[in-house]
């Protein structure tokens, strides 16, 4: 498990009294289980409650619980985003031992997600998945937290995992919030997910822009638009105007899985386009070149779309 050392790590930086004395700050992982299913995978997920006490701790608490918040935002967001684990998921206690001092104990309800992929020769390759993460509202690297002039903390924005961002790690996120679900219930979940990319997919692509945002080459202009202005010629001049309809990019949904986009002869006109290939401009007409122009793609906008899908569907399910 690295959530318990990356924690301390944390707080032991962040808080000047336990940058000073970091001994005083103690982490035990409780009522540890390891979940696993009867699937020929390896890969499992460690669930247990992590213990942290401060001792002896004469500074403000709030110091502690921001910066404890922050790496939360982190690494494990469905703590402050789902509603049932919100309420019970980050407990403390608090034993006032004079004027002066106290012992802090926080308890947490943690996650730890681990694949294990089968390589060469019986090579067994191990990766501890990192939670999808959330856009911050703030951008700074670095944080400093003031009571008024008071210096109470100060922290670098806690780093996720190098997979924070790959879509394996939104699978593994997406899987964990879904667990708990019976299939019926997730499928009718992940249906109401692939609605929402898909007509996230059909706004993008009526703006004629691709997946990273650049916008389409434009194409040569036909002779009908010679002379036209202004609206009638913005529209005329619009690429996909049938294949983004939802009579065409369609959407498959299972408890496991989404899909979005085009299938039978649909999904070889967007296959010529999605990667420029050459094509016959009529049944018997010349070939021609198409200039590379995505369809269909992932970005950190569908990403984050997916994510807050997810929730407020998963949310409402629940509720």
């Amino acid at each position: 498990m690295y959530e318990p050392n990356s924690l301390r790590q944390h707080l032991a930086a962040a808080i000047p009294d336990l940058q000073r004395e970091p001994d005083r700050l103690l982490v035990f992982a409780d009522e540890g289980n390891v979940v696993a299913n009867a699937t020929a995978s390896l890969s499992f997920e460690y669930r247990f409650k992590l213990n942290l006490i401060v001792t002896d701790y004469a500074g403000d608490a709030d110091a502690i619980m921001v910066a404890l918040l922050a790496w939360l935002k982190v690494h494990q967001l469905d703590l402050m985003a789902n509603e049932e684990r919100r309420k019970h998921g980050i407990a403390f206690e608090i034993d006032f031992n004079n004027h002066e001092t106290v012992d802090i104990s926080i308890r947490l309800g943690l996650t730890e997600r681990v694949a294990v992929k089968g390589g060469e020769a019986g090579r067994l390759n191990i990766e501890h998945l990192a939670e999808i993460q959330h856009t911050p509202a703030y951008a700074d690297e670095f944080w400093r937290l003031y009571s008024g002039g008071t210096l109470l903390a100060e922290w670098q924005t806690p780093a996720g995992d190098s997979v924070s961002n790959d879509l394996r790690a939104l699978e593994a996120w997406a899987g964990a919030l879904l667990a708990k679900l019976q299939p019926a219930q997730r499928r009718a979940i992940n249906h109401k997910v692939a609605i929402d990319l898909r007509r996230n997919q059909v706004q993008r692509i009526k703006a004629q822009q691709g997946p990273d945002g650049s916008a389409y080459p434009p194409r040569k202009k036909p002779k009908e638009l010679k002379g036209k202005k202004g609206r009638i010629k913005r529209q005329k001049a619009a690429m996909f105007v049938k294949i983004r309809t939802a009579k065409h990019m369609k959407v498959k949904a299972t408890s496991d899985q989404i899909e979005v986009g085009f299938f039978g002869w649909v999904a070889r006109v967007a296959h010529i386009h999605q990667s420029g290939q050459q094509d016959r401009v009529t049944k018997k007409g010349p070939v021609h070149r198409y200039l590379e122009r995505p369809l269909l793609g992932s970005s950190e906008t569908d990403r984050a779309l997916i994510r807050e899908s997810l929730l407020r569907h998963s949310e409402k399910t629940t509720s």
